[in-house]
């Protein structure tokens, strides 16, 4: 055999097993699109509105996609031998496969896990979201606190006590912003709530002026004064929720990562 053939033959013979290694793991990857599909949807369901870009929704499917999508088809597609017997290769398969259902099955129970419930509107005038966890903790669910909503969620003002009294629970296991002993109704304290309104107004005539811009045009470009504004900060990343006279949660607009925009701060 001459070495011109030698080369023309030792491709061929690798494109060949790499597609019937593709053959093989068909199934695998039909499986784990389906299953991507599935968590994209899920979602957008449990992380609703601006909480799926800052606190864990997106984050959520590109865990998925890169880690369990992308790695587990590619783990059976290296594995995958076609030269072995037909017996080795059902065992190879069932053993990846089994491996793989545990990675979605505790990929999905993370997501489900982490997803936010609750708002908490603490003092520092802050939205911040509480995982299911936090409730655990105290044996409660969302639906036995006081009715108070904001678009898809209870939301809630931490009425925080003060002097000593704030001493005695600050080393609680539970955070202090999440113990449901401390979270009232959110529009019960509608003045401290809208008080800063101003700040907003502020950063809409300033640095946040494009962004409002952007959203205005896309909703009948009313001013800035037409609404009222809370700030929402998730856990990767910020955004401007924006609710009408009645106080009802109509949209929202995502703040850049780079830098802490001056809306964060107090005036």
């Amino acid at each position: 055999m001459t070495p011109s053939i030698l080369t023309e033959e030792k491709p061929s013979s690798i494109l060949t097993i790499f597609r019937a290694k593709i053959w093989m793991a068909r199934w695998n990857l039909l499986l784990w699109a389906v299953f991507a599909s599935v968590i994209t949807i899920a979602c957008w369901r449990l992380f609703p509105g601006a909480l799926f870009w800052v606190d864990g929704g997106l984050r959520g499917i590109l865990l998925v996609c890169s880690v369990d999508f992308v790695l587990g088809p590619l783990l059976l597609i290296v594995v995958a031998n076609p030269a072995k017997s037909q017996r080795e290769r059902r065992l190879d398969f069932l053993v990846l496969l089994s491996i793989q259902i545990l990675a979605m099955a505790w990929g999905g129970w993370q997501i489900y896990s982490q997803r936010p419930v609750a708002f908490s509107y603490t003092p520092d005038n802050v939205l911040l979201p509480l995982t299911m966890q936090e409730f655990n903790k105290q044996k409660l669910s969302p639906e036995s606190l006081p009715a108070s909503r904001l678009g898809d969620l209870p939301a809630f003002y931490v009425d925080l006590p003060v002097g000593q009294a704030f001493l005695a629970v600050r080393d609680n296991r539970i955070a202090v912003i999440a113990q449901a002993a401390f979270l009232k109704p959110l529009f019960s304290h509608e003045a401290q709530v809208l008080a800063d309104m101003g700040r907003f107004e502020s950063y809409w005539a300033g640095e946040g002026k494009p962004a409002w811009e952007a959203w205005a045009s896309r909703h009948g470009g009313l001013p800035p004064t037409s609404y009222r504004f809370i700030t929402l900060v998730g856990r990767y990343g910020l955004a401007i929720l924006i609710l009408d006279q009645n106080k009802q949660l109509i949209g929202h607009i995502q703040l850049p990562d780079e830098m802490l925009p001056a809306v964060l701060y107090r005036n």
